[in-house]
């Protein structure tokens, strides 16, 4: 990964912005192919944003997010630190999330930095993605534990259905994640959904018997 030549400059040019405003500030960034030397679109974003927002658009798969193009305040690191899933995947999106407190993020649109992909990096490999869900199911975990009630209701409900297919992807569902997600299923109360789950929940233990 590598920054273009206007980074450090626009930096400066922006600090009276957001200086006291926000923990995480962020820089447009732009995919290149190791192996084709292609580049994706620059992926740019609001100049100011929820963390939560900013996460769910990266999960609609209408954005992206990596470490390299984020700034972070230290003391926010030294206060919560990177979360330790496995193979660190997803450690970043949690730590956007807590570092910035209830701050939204700064982003600097018109500076780039350049994200390598390759069939050897952890994000381009095809060969880890037990592993890779495995820490999903531990970070969607602790964001329905921690952060649900910074989504709205539909995006709630996503993202615990998220949980429940990682659950089964991974043959890690039991009657105790069952019972976890019903929980949050009485705790952000939707008839609707609750009955669909009731549903997923009585045809998957009957299928156990």
């Amino acid at each position: 990964d590598f920054l273009d030549s206007s980074v450090i400059e626009n930096w400066y040019k922006n600090l009276g912005a957001f200086e006291k405003k926000t923990n995480v500030i962020r820089f447009a960034s732009q995919i290149i192919y190791e192996e084709s030397g292609e580049k994706s679109s620059i992926y740019k974003h609001p100049k100011w944003e929820g963390a939560t927002k900013s996460f769910f658009r990266k999960y609609k798969h209408l954005s992206r997010s990596s470490l390299s193009e984020h700034i972070f305040r230290k003391s926010s690191y030294q206060k919560i630190g990177f979360r330790n899933f496995k193979m660190a995947w997803h450690s970043d999106d949690m730590a956007w999330m807590e570092f910035s407190g209830k701050k939204p993020i700064y982003t600097i649109n018109n500076s780039i930095i350049y994200i390598r992909l390759s069939h050897s990096s952890i994000s381009g490999k095809g060969d880890n993605l037990s592993q890779k869900r495995e820490a999903s199911v531990s970070f969607y975990k602790l964001i329905i534990k921690t952060k649900l009630d910074s989504f709205n209701k539909a995006q709630q409900f996503q993202l615990l259905r998220r949980y429940e297919n990682l659950l089964c992807a991974c043959k890690m569902m039991s009657l105790l994640q069952w019972m976890f997600l019903l929980k949050y299923y009485f705790i952000f109360f939707d008839f609707y959904n609750l009955k669909k789950f009731l549903k997923r929940f009585l045809k998957s233990y009957l299928k156990s018997r």
